[in-house]
């Protein structure tokens, strides 16, 4: 489950000082991977939840990750002083 965290962290750019959150978790025999990105003024948020098979958890923690940043993630971010380059 680590490993499915840490690939939404990668496709973001990011690590522990930026506005994310990352939860991945087994239930009903999927993994089940939740993600936040926040605005740095805790005005916005954008959530996104993807259940998928424990055996491709760095895939689906990929797709979070892209999924954010087809979201908006790159504006918010920016507005807490990161930047992610497009991909």
């Amino acid at each position: 489950m680590v490993d499915a965290e840490r690939a939404v962290l990668a496709g973001l750019e990011g690590g522990c000082q930026m506005p994310v959150g990352v939860w991945a978790h087994i239930k009903d025999r999927e993994i089940v991977i939740e993600a936040c990105v926040l605005a740095a003024d805790g005005s916005e948020s954008l959530r996104v939840r993807r259940a998928g098979s424990p055996r491709a958890s760095e895939e689906l923690g990929a797709a979070v990750a892209l999924a954010l940043r087809h979201g908006g993630a790159e504006r918010l971010l920016r507005g807490a002083g990161q930047n992610l380059e497009k991909k």
